[in-house]
């Protein structure tokens, strides 16, 4: 007695249907959880304190440097009379946090979820046509490129937004001049100047893949043609 062939489509479809299941419930259950819960937040929305982490760095021949900053941060010269500081990881959080606050925080956490939130349906719709059309068909090989031009722009977006948003939201819990504050165009250049280069080789390989797919259509394609 033969053996049945195996789907050529696992483990990746249970992988993709997996994930993407837990990423609607956490979805869920985090929206729930904000419209619930007074002291808790999802992606930055919610009631729940905002914080922000600086990197600051000091050489060998900076010590002065880094002891300037630790006495402005016991003097609270740093940082506004809101926050509050953890020195042992620079962790910088406001309990009563403004609108723009709340804002530039979602925007530091909200765009990486909802970009593989967005890569992992478009997978879920790509298994679905693969297993209605087979794997070598030109609307598996569109999906795949949609989703290969998705993790390029919009993983370059997404690191764009979020280093933009994350220097902006340390700027407002540092005082202005002070060590911690950094410039519009500093800003600007953490967020411009990006290159997330995992998400831009996986969008390459699946282009890649995407245009061999293709090419596996046409050939298949081409003695039905004939004949």
């Amino acid at each position: 007695m033969s053996r049945a062939p195996r789907n050529p489509l696992q483990p990746f479809s249970f992988a993709v249907r997996l994930v993407f299941a837990l990423l609607v419930g956490l979805t869920v259950a985090g929206t729930a959880a904000t419209v619930f819960d007074d002291h808790s937040s999802f992606l930055g929305s919610g009631t729940g304190w905002v914080c922000a982490e600086p990197q600051v760095t000091f050489g060998g021949s900076e010590y002065d440097k880094a002891l300037a900053l630790y006495r402005e941060i016991l003097n609270r010269e740093v940082v506004a009379p809101d926050a509050t500081v953890t020195v042992a990881s620079l962790r910088v959080c406001d309990h009563t946090p403004a609108t723009a606050q709340r804002v530039l925080d979602s925007l530091t956490q909200a765009p990486e979820f909802l970009l593989y939130f967005a890569v992992f349906f478009l997978f879920f719709r790509l298994l679905r046509a693969a297993e209605s059309d087979g794997p070598f068909s030109p609307l598996v090989a569109g999906r795949l490129r949609t989703i290969g031009w998705t993790l390029i722009v919009g993983g370059y977006l997404v690191h764009a937004i979020q280093n933009a948003a994350r220097i902006a939201l340390e700027n407002t819990f540092a005082v202005p001049d002070g060590m911690l504050h950094h410039g519009s165009g500093f800003v600007v250049a953490e967020g411009v100047f990006t290159l997330p280069f995992t998400d831009l080789l996986t969008g390459l390989g699946l282009l890649t893949v995407a245009r061999i797919l293709r090419v596996g259509a046409r050939t298949r394609d081409e003695p039905a043609g004939t004949i």
